[in-house]
């Protein structure tokens, strides 16, 4: 029989072989794959980073061309309310068309360009003035009625002077209502290039 003593020792060995086993299976086996699994998190941590920045990125660029797209119908609003350059055949539409609006008649119609100066120090384009003459006759509602049409008009314009001269009809003339006439002074703005 084996002695207490020599058990003890043999357990003692044993306990050692298989403590020495575990550290060589540890180092060998668990350790290696261990440090693959802190790879593969180290590359999904970055992954999910540069997922989430170029998320980001791409609501930015979203928003931006949403901007851009307000910014473009706000750009086409007003170069209709203030034409790049004179336009003054666009200028004669409106007026022919107002004039048709309102039902008067026109008598005579005359653009003057005034070229704006244009200073090296300012941020802003320079707004050009085209200066309108227009001869109108009509009944004085529908003269009225030009006046309302123009300054509300889609192209932003200014009435300078007006002048009124009712229709009076000369003694013994036939003529029951003879028309109003107006003279009217407008200025229409566009922007200088």
């Amino acid at each position: 029989m084996i002695r207490i003593s020599t058990k003890r020792i043999l357990s003692i060995g044993l306990s050692i072989v298989f403590l020495i086993g575990a550290v060589v299976v540890y180092s060998t086996l668990i350790r290696s794959e261990m440090e693959t699994i802190d790879d593969k998190r180290v590359e999904i941590a970055s992954k999910t980073i540069l997922y989430n920045n170029q998320k980001n990125a791409v609501n930015q660029v979203s928003e931006l061309i949403a901007k851009y797209k307000g910014v473009s119908e706000l750009q086409r609003s007003v170069s209709l309310a203030v034409p790049a350059g004179e336009n003054t055949i666009g200028a004669l539409r409106q007026i022919e068309a107002i004039s048709r609006l309102s039902g008067v008649k026109i008598s005579s119609l005359s653009f003057k360009v005034s070229v704006p100066r244009l200073d090296a120090k300012s941020f802003a384009k320079k707004m050009g003035i085209l200066d309108i003459m227009i001869g109108a006759s009509g009944s004085y509602e529908t003269l009225k009625n030009l006046l309302r049409l123009l300054e509300t008009s889609v192209r932003v314009a200014n009435v300078k002077t007006f002048a009124f001269k009712p229709g009076i009809p000369e003694p013994g003339s036939r003529v029951v209502a003879p028309s109003d006439t107006l003279s009217i002074s407008v200025e229409m703005y566009y922007q200088a290039l």
